[in-house]
């Protein structure tokens, strides 16, 4: 459980049909972190539109919205159109509970309505927003304050986007920016290779690298070990072709590497939270 106050959003979906969907908004602040795909959201007139990527690209991926009261929200989806992301929602009491109590209400990014920064989120957010979207094993009694955690960096990063640069430290477990690029790319060509993908030797091989470094960097970086990965790409795929193909639900099983439909049945179900025969189109 979150303390009151804060609430979480994840998504990760893709778009057999165009849509618009509407809903009301009551959180005083709104944070958007987009790490796959595209989003375009408004929040009363203030408009949104971010995409995953470098910002040379035109990346802008992370945004913030300040609601002094409630606003109707907005999301206009296109037909497959992919969108991976995490959303925050901070009540005013969590925030001003939150903030150093000596700052001056009036001086801090919040202060005025539909008052929206947009900008490109550092590695650290982008690998912490992984985290939450995939978090390691642990009791489920501790889940929320773990994501509670990062969520509070998320929002730490989110305001600091007034704040004057009055510089810092590199963070130690931040990777370097050629091997977090590495491991972007190494995620692409993988996503390419997931039906037959060759063993992690070989991949840690042709990165000049170890087995071992390898999957640090790769979860550091996603949040998830390659293999899981890899499952989660072959289900992904399995999918696609059950709602745009029609195939049968064995043969979406071999597809994602089950040999028992039952086996890819429960998995599917796992990750997707409906079944397989749910998403096949009805012929």
């Amino acid at each position: 459980m979150l303390r009151p106050g804060l609430s979480l959003h994840f998504g990760n979906e893709l778009a057999c049909e165009a849509s618009t969907g509407l809903a009301l908004v009551e959180d005083h602040v709104r944070i958007v972190l987009v790490l796959e795909g595209t989003i375009d959201v408004s929040y009363g007139r203030s408009r949104v539109q971010l995409k995953a990527g470098k910002p040379a690209a035109g990346g802008m991926n992370a945004a913030m919205v300040t609601m002094l009261e409630p606003e109707e929200c907005r999301r206009v989806v296109h037909q497959g159109e992919t969108s991976r992301r995490i959303s925050i929602g901070l009540a005013r009491a969590w925030l001003e509970a939150s903030l150093y109590e000596g700052a001056c209400a009036a001086a801090t990014p919040t202060s005025r309505h539909l008052e929206t920064r947009i900008w490109h989120a550092s590695t650290r957010a982008r690998m912490i927003a992984e985290q939450m979207l995939n978090p390691p094993s642990m009791p489920a009694y501790v889940t929320g304050m773990y994501l509670e955690s990062r969520a509070i960096e998320l929002v730490v990063e989110a305001l600091s986007q007034a704040a004057p640069h009055t510089g810092r430290a590199t963070d130690p477990g931040t990777l370097r920016p050629a091997a977090y690029q590495r491991m972007q790319e190494l995620k692409a060509w993988l996503r390419d290779r997931a039906s037959a993908p060759p063993c992690l030797e070989q991949i840690a091989r042709h990165l000049n690298t170890t087995s071992t470094t390898l999957q640090r960097h790769f979860r550091r970086v996603h949040g998830i070990t390659i293999s899981d990965y890899l499952q989660q790409e072959r289900l992904r795929q399995a999918r696609q072709a059950l709602e745009r193909e029609g195939i049968s639900v064995g043969e979406a099983a071999a597809l994602a590497g089950y040999a028992s439909q039952n086996s890819f049945a429960t998995a599917f179900k796992r990750r997707f939270g409906v079944s397989p025969k749910q998403v096949r189109p009805r012929l």
